[in-house]
């Protein structure tokens, strides 16, 4: 018994590491698309692959894609509309909200896209 208590205890930090890290990649990515919209005065785009609804896309170009990131099975993820940054300010061009349900942590993930503005709200609230 005591043998298998750092095993499933180890299994469960990974499970929330992993999560932690598709969010925080998931952060950086947007901003990636952000701030190239900016610099590069191009519309870019995040959305949700058809095919595959857990995977997330990001394009900075026509032809141009950072590495899409696959929503991990500890998150459940509602439709994840398609966010387009306008060339050079980056604002997001419409009202855009998504989220993510962490049953196991009891916590609903969610991001408002502001019209107009060049940034996201993040709030994490309880179930």
């Amino acid at each position: 018994m005591f043998l298998l208590l750092p095993m499933i205890a180890s299994r469960e930090t990974s499970k929330t590491m992993t999560t932690l890290y598709f969010l925080d990649r998931l952060e950086k990515n947007m901003l990636v698309c952000q701030q190239t919209a900016i610099v590069g005065n191009r519309q870019t785009k995040v959305l949700q692959n058809t095919d595959n609804p857990r995977e997330l896309a990001f394009r900075l170009a026509p032809g141009i894609w950072l590495e899409s990131l696959v929503v991990p099975e500890t998150l459940t993820v509602s439709s994840v509309p398609i966010i387009t940054f306008a060339g050079g300010t980056g604002n997001a061009q419409s009202f855009q909200v998504f989220s993510f349900i962490w049953n196991e942590k009891g916590q609903k993930i969610t991001y408002r896209f502001l019209f107009g503005k060049g940034h996201f709200e993040k709030k994490i609230s309880d179930l």
